[in-house]
């Protein structure tokens, strides 16, 4: 799987690969129980990182970096930025942060 996802990649460049990878696997799903909605977003063929809309915007974003660098979709390098507070962030980091709330702004997340 992962080496169809570098193939895939491989054919885009920049951020638009990332973001449109997003786009093709997320699934939502709605589940009403009485006066409550829950939205259930997860990948499809990676249910481990699915997110419901009671999560925080910051906690969602995390847990896309998080599957992005699982996956090896992101260097090691991005992920550390991402995650050490001490250092400004870069313009390739600033632009993946983008592309992420772009995805979620697409998908209309609300937390």
């Amino acid at each position: 799987m992962k080496n169809i996802i570098k193939k895939v990649l491989l054919e885009y460049s920049g951020n638009d690969s990332i973001y449109n990878f997003l786009r093709r696997r997320v699934k939502v799903t709605d589940v009403s129980r009485n006066d409550i909605t829950i939205i259930k977003y997860d990948f499809e063929g990676f249910p481990e990182f699915g997110f419901t809309n009671f999560s925080t915007r910051k906690d969602v974003e995390r847990k896309i970096m998080n599957f992005l660098f699982d996956n090896e979709l992101i260097s090691d390098e991005l992920h550390d930025l991402y995650y050490n507070k001490n250092n400004k962030l870069n313009p390739e980091l600033q632009s993946l942060i983008r592309t992420i709330r772009k995805f979620l702004n697409y998908i209309n997340y609300e937390s």
